[in-house]
């Protein structure tokens, strides 16, 4: 006997992808899992990582770990916190693991990509309305 999963009506890919992404948002500092993440939408684990995998091509961790890594790149950028400091402040529970996941993703350790980066960063002339560099950066 196979087994065929059906669904309700209602049951939409995209909007259980949505609110995946929405519990991340809210919760990546807390230092959730896909275990976290499941229970909190009701779902196994297994079918959530398959449904949402199907729909981005990544699985829930790897969402967990880019949220992360925004937000410890903004406090490389705009804070002089540690690097313990800074991945307990984004839900990474150990500073060698940070270290690891962000030199996989950015090919570089955070305190490089830091002094990089601000060296980069300040070499660029800021725009006189809002201060952001990205538009020279864009434009050459």
């Amino acid at each position: 006997m196979s087994h065929v999963v059906t669904y309700p009506k209602q049951f939409d890919r995209s909007t259980l992808v949505q609110r995946v992404r929405d519990f991340i948002e809210d919760n990546y500092a807390e230092g959730i899992s896909l275990a976290h993440v499941a229970r909190a939408l009701n779902y196994s684990a297994a079918h959530l990582t398959f449904v949402v995998r199907k729909e981005t091509g990544r699985p829930v961790t790897a969402w967990i770990i880019h949220r992360r890594l925004m937000a410890a790149r903004e406090r490389l950028l705009t804070t002089t916190d540690t690097l313990s400091a800074i991945a307990g402040a984004v839900g990474f529970g150990d500073a060698a693991y940070f270290a690891r996941q962000f030199a996989r993703v950015h090919g570089t350790t955070p305190a490089r990509w830091k002094a990089r980066y601000v060296v980069h960063r300040d070499s660029l002339p800021a725009c006189p309305t809002c201060g952001t560099r990205h538009f020279f950066e864009a434009t050459g």
